[in-house]
């Protein structure tokens, strides 16, 4: 069996903290994946204003998923 491992990146804190433990962690187990990566300005924060987005998703909080800084993107920073 053949499997595809693909991963999104859609922060600029998934691409500059997560993304080089993902590597570091793929390549010790030698595992290859597809990395995408979403373009241009970072508006995490926008989506703060929509209902619901502060509560529990998937178990995880917004605030313990993005981290405070990142929730602030597209509106303060």
């Amino acid at each position: 069996m053949i499997l595809a491992l693909r991963v999104n990146v859609g922060t600029l804190r998934g691409l500059r903290e997560g993304v080089p433990n993902l590597v570091q962690l793929l390549r010790k187990h030698r595992v290859a994946a597809t990395f995408l990566f979403a373009l241009g300005r970072d508006h995490t924060g926008k989506r703060v204003f929509r209902p619901g987005f502060l509560g529990n998703r998937r178990g995880v909080s917004a605030v313990r998923r993005y981290g405070v800084r990142t929730l602030f993107y597209g509106t303060f920073l």
